[in-house]
């Protein structure tokens, strides 16, 4: 039997690292675990949490992430943050390209909004995003902030 440590014990040594290191980085903090997300929101008021939403596109590798509407759909994560106080959504950039009109109305909501995945490394779907109002996009790992974010 292997050891798996609590949430709270998991992010403890997570936020003790961050604090040890970060000193004046900009840092945010995701998870598509939605317990993960709460938890890390009443630990700390320093740095934004934003819950990240595969917006129903199947992602091999995490089956899992299908059993919580929270993480297969945009309305839902939208909810959730808004009743948790996250700073905003991480969704995935597909449906966002796609339907432009979603970021005007996840906006609209009251939250801060980035993207992220393989379509974010293709300039004119970053540029499509950029001009509805995206206010990050997440490409190798890195999120890059707008110049004019809406907010």
């Amino acid at each position: 039997m292997s050891f798996v440590p609590s949430v709270n014990s998991f992010l403890d040594a997570i936020l003790k690292t961050v604090y040890d290191n970060s000193s004046n980085r900009s840092l945010i903090f995701s998870s598509f675990n939605p317990q993960v997300c709460v938890t890390m929101n009443w630990k700390q008021p320093n740095f934004g949490v934003f819950f990240k939403t595969n917006c129903g596109i199947p992602v091999a590798d995490q089956k899992w992430i299908e059993a919580d509407r929270r993480c297969g759909s945009i309305k839902e994560a939208i909810r959730f943050s808004k009743r948790s106080h996250f700073l905003g959504v991480m969704c995935e950039a597909t449906p966002l390209i796609q339907v432009p009109a979603l970021i005007t109305t996840i906006k609209q909501s009251g939250l801060m909004l980035a993207s992220f995945g393989a379509s974010n490394l293709i300039t004119a779907n970053v540029l499509t995003q950029e001009a509805g109002g995206v206010d990050g996009i997440m490409a190798g790992q890195v999120l890059h902030y707008s110049v004019n974010p809406s907010i």
